[in-house]
């Protein structure tokens, strides 16, 4: 089984809470399962390589992604590959996904990052975390929009386990059996302190990759926990430190 996560958070736009289905929470909400594959690289000079988006494994809330039910409607008009699921700006976008498959019970995209771009700093640290194997997760995001759950009336719940080969006491939850993707992020900020300090170490990012990954998270926090100040020292602890920061700075000795 793989090592993934479903976590959700409210659109703007949502709609009112399904009292029948409390694990699913609201209608109209957009969910994020987070993968951790074997990262393929299909052409280093283009900066293109294959990740596994997703997967029928049962993830630590009790669901399952059915992948033929992946649609692309949304997201095939511009297909974003973003850091970490901002969008609060075009600097967080890492590159595009230029195809997608789905194969063997597997959502498999690839992605082109932006490396033609000297200037798209994150971009860059990205792909140098990419290609020396310390980033492998990424991350999809997407809106469901058909499942099944053990809360919900009907036989649908227990067909689909049959169909998976499954039965009630596997542990399952929900199943969503159609959703459409809204994004593919891969996670650089506020999730992976270790994996950039030991890039770093490796030499696989310069003081300047850090120092850029720093000042980016330290304005990224400031947002989040606005008593931290905005004078604060960039390398000193405050009070609204991220974990990701105080990791980061222990292991880089900033």
């Amino acid at each position: 089984m793989s090592n993934s996560i479903l976590e959700a958070f409210r659109l703007k736009d949502a709609a009112p809470a399904n009292p029948e289905l409390p694990h699913v929470g609201d209608l109209g909400t957009e969910r994020r399962r987070l993968i951790h594959p074997e990262v393929k690289v299909i052409d280093k000079e283009k900066g293109i390589v294959d990740f596994i988006a997703s997967d029928e494994s049962i993830d630590s809330y009790g669901e399952i992604v059915r992948a033929k039910g992946w649609r692309f409607n949304r997201f095939e008009k511009n297909a974003p590959f973003v850091d970490s699921h901002n969008y609060s700006s075009v600097k967080n976008m890492l590159g595009k996904v230029i195809d997608w498959k789905i194969s063997k019970g597997q959502l498999i995209e690839r992605v082109q990052y932006a490396i033609e771009d000297p200037e798209h700093t994150i971009a860059q640290i990205a792909w140098k975390l990419t290609i020396n194997n310390f980033l492998k997760a990424v991350s999809v995001g997407f809106i469901p929009t058909k499942w099944v759950s053990k809360w919900g009336e009907g036989d649908g719940y227990l067909k689909e386990l049959s169909r998976l080969g499954l039965d009630t006491d596997s542990g399952v939850s929900v199943i969503f059996q159609e959703q459409e993707q809204i994004e593919l992020s891969a996670c650089i900020l506020g999730a992976n302190g270790n994996a950039v300090a030991k890039a770093f170490k490796a030499d696989a990012l310069t003081e300047e990759d850090v120092d850029t990954i720093f000042a980016k998270s330290e304005q990224l926090n400031r947002r989040r926990s606005p008593q931290s100040g905005d004078g604060a020292n960039p390398y000193g602890q405050t009070s609204g430190d991220s974990e990701f920061l105080r990791n980061l700075k222990q292991i880089t000795n900033r």
